[in-house]
């Protein structure tokens, strides 16, 4: 995230179906071919600060499901903070399923940001460093029921 990119839309590739399918290959080789789902139960995402703690960093970000037309109800989650704390944790729980055999797996969720100091930092340096943790369940069914057994 260089200075000059501070403001926009980033298609973030949280889980691709390079992903999938490595996960797919722990599985029978039979159970494989019948996963077709995928079930995104949470995305935390972190955004720290790499300068110095006591600047006034303004951010504000959004988590974006592409498939939706409607930008407003597309809106997985949405943060407004500032980086001066040092880091800041957005995490949605959004629970949305997406068929692997959609043609646009890898880009259905966007990250928004506008970075509210575009003064900061010269060109080519990076005012924050973004990382994130996704969780997710392979199933064969979209209406899939997860029991949990407990001893």
């Amino acid at each position: 995230m260089h200075a000059q990119q501070t403001y926009g839309k980033i298609g973030i590739s949280l889980l691709t179906k390079k992903d999938i399918d490595k996960a797919k290959q722990k599985f029978d080789l039979d159970d494989n071919k019948n996963l077709f789902w995928v079930t995104i139960g949470a995305i935390r995402i972190q955004i720290r600060s790499t300068l110095s703690n006591k600047i006034d960093q303004p951010i504000m970000m959004s988590l974006i499901d592409e498939r939706i037309q409607n930008p407003v109800e597309g809106c997985l989650g949405s943060l407004s903070g500032n980086l001066a704390c040092g880091k800041l944790i957005f995490t949605v729980h959004p629970r949305l399923s997406v068929s692997l055999h959609n043609q646009d797996f890898d880009g259905i969720l966007s990250f928004v940001h506008k970075y509210g100091r575009t003064d900061l930092v010269k060109d080519n340096n990076v005012p924050f460093s973004i990382s994130y943790l996704v969780s997710y369940a392979i199933h064969n069914q979209h209406n899939m029921t997860i029991v949990k057994e407990s001893k």
